[in-house]
């Protein structure tokens, strides 16, 4: 392993350690940073959040029916156009064997009337599990991994919304990233084991 690789792996390694620290951290304490409105509703939604229990009420407020097969969806953002109206981007999964890692892996675009406008296959040979995604303001980070947990390789990529080209950005050995988030507060991305 030349230098460089080794260089990489001891800081993937600092993050990994870190971002398990803050999410340990975070059961407890909310993090602020100044950064808008969207910190007060990101507060709102992790108070919310912290609060769910088994016997929480849920409510469905809407629903979208979608006009094409979704599979297996793991993730979705909702990216607003310049007239306010939302484009969704679902990452799903479609096994066709588990036991012998048989499956694929896309990113799903639609409108916001549930029409399929384009998909993207993503992942590479037994790895084909997205997870959940996040999107920046630019790309859409999507995580995928092997189907089973802790094995394997996990991909990471990120997808260009308007045109759907996905770019390989790294990849984990040994490891199922099952999320992928980006920090407002940092700017930053963050991956979730």
């Amino acid at each position: 392993m030349n230098q460089s690789i080794q260089s990489q792996t001891a800081q993937l390694a600092e993050m990994r350690t870190q971002i398990t620290r803050l999410l340990l951290q975070a059961s407890s304490e909310v993090y602020t940073c100044n950064i808008s409105a969207a910190t007060i509703r990101s507060q709102q939604t992790i108070s919310a959040f912290t609060a769910l229990n088994r016997e929480s009420k849920w409510s469905q407020l809407s629903a979208l029916p979608l006009d094409s097969n979704i599979y297996h969806p793991q993730g979705i953002v909702a990216i607003n156009d310049a007239d306010g109206q939302p484009t969704y981007f679902i990452s799903t999964v479609d096994v066709i064997n588990r036991t012998a890692a048989l499956g694929r892996g896309f990113v799903m675009k639609y409108n916001a009337s549930g029409n399929l406008i384009a998909s993207v296959q993503i992942g590479d040979g037994a790895t084909y599990h997205p997870g959940g995604i996040d999107y920046d303001g630019e790309y859409i980070y999507v995580p995928v991994a092997e189907y089973r947990p802790g094995a394997g390789v996990s991909i990471i990529y990120r997808v260009q919304p308007t045109t759907m080209v996905a770019t390989e950005l790294f990849r984990f050995t040994n490891d199922h990233v099952g999320a992928i988030v980006h920090n407002l507060c940092e700017v930053d991305i963050f991956t979730c084991m």
